[in-house]
């Protein structure tokens, strides 16, 4: 079972963060940048999520002991908040994404971070995932490539921004965003259903 764990995490991160419609938001951010500025902006994306999404990863845990804090009421909260993210992307797609802009632009990291590379959705996707996994340095290994490999697609994904919208096209992308909305919308439920079933079938064993 540990061993598709990494694989798991890899896709609902991929899922959730959406690489498409975050190199999109990119492009709405940054219209004309030059290519330099783009290199770093691309770069610190990369570097700053993945550094972000290790540290929930490794220390996540932890800091749930210390604040005394159950997994499961963390699992339920982060499928709220993926729910209501999935819904807004199930609505009209122009007020999603200048909705996401706008708190984009108010971030203190690059604004391209938070809050979606690294939303609560997110966090709770790796801590859930990763709090119940053995310290080891092979279940370590392979869930931080998980995250490395979901940033380093999401930055090459804003890099090549442009040309992934002439290629693709708007209405593959709207078809992707969509779909993507349903899979967040499964991920998000069972995030919330699974504690409550959990917790409503504990006193019958």
């Amino acid at each position: 079972m540990n061993y598709l764990v990494p694989f798991l995490l890899f896709k609902n991160l991929i899922v959730i963060v959406n690489p498409l419609l975050v190199a999109l938001i990119y492009l709405h951010l940054r219209p004309k940048i030059k290519e330099e500025q783009k290199r770093v902006e691309v770069f610190q994306i990369f570097l700053v999520s993945s550094l972000l999404g290790l540290m929930v990863s490794f220390f996540g845990k932890g800091i749930l002991h210390f604040l005394g804090l159950s997994i499961d009421y963390i699992k339920m909260a982060g499928g709220l908040m993926i729910i209501s993210s999935a819904w807004g992307m199930l609505g009209r797609k122009d007020k999603y994404e200048d909705s996401r802009s706008a708190a984009l632009s108010k971030s203190i990291i690059n604004p391209i971070v938070i809050p979606i590379c690294m939303g609560g959705g997110t966090i709770s996707i790796i801590l859930t995932t990763t709090a119940s996994l053995p310290f080891q340095v092979g279940v370590i290994f392979s869930t931080s490539t998980a995250i490395i490999l979901t940033y380093g697609l999401t930055a090459l994904c804003c890099y090549f921004g442009e040309y992934l919208k002439k290629f693709v096209g708007d209405n593959i992308i709207e078809i992707f965003t969509i779909l993507c909305a349903f899979i967040m919308l499964a991920i998000g439920l069972t995030m919330v259903i699974e504690p409550i079933k959990a917790l409503w079938l504990a006193p019958a064993q």
